[in-house]
C-alpha cells in the first residue's frame, strides 16, 4: 500500500540500542520530579500551613468561615 513503509520498518528494526536501559528512565524521572515540585510539594506546604493555623486556635477563638 505505502511504498516506503517497508523501508521504514527495515531501518528501524535493524537498529540496536547503544544506550543502557538506565538512560531510558531519565525522562520519566525528570517528569516525576517536575510533577513533584509543581503539584505535590506546594499542596503539602498548604496543608502544613493550614494545620499550623488550626493548631494555633484556642477554645473560644472566633472563626470566620466562607459561605
Amino acid at each position: 500500500m505505502f511504498p516506503f513503509e517497508s523501508v521504514a520498518y527495515a531501518q528501524s528494526a535493524g537498529e540496536a540500542s547503544s544506550q543502557s536501559p538506565f538512560f531510558q528512565f531519565i525522562p520519566l524521572v525528570l517528569i516525576l520530579g517536575v510533577f513533584w515540585f509543581l503539584i505535590i510539594r506546594p499542596q503539602q506546604k498548604k496543608q502544613k500551613a493550614h494545620q499550623r493555623m488550626v493548631d494555633s486556635l484556642n477554645k473560644g477563638d472566633k472563626v470566620v468561615t466562607n459561605g
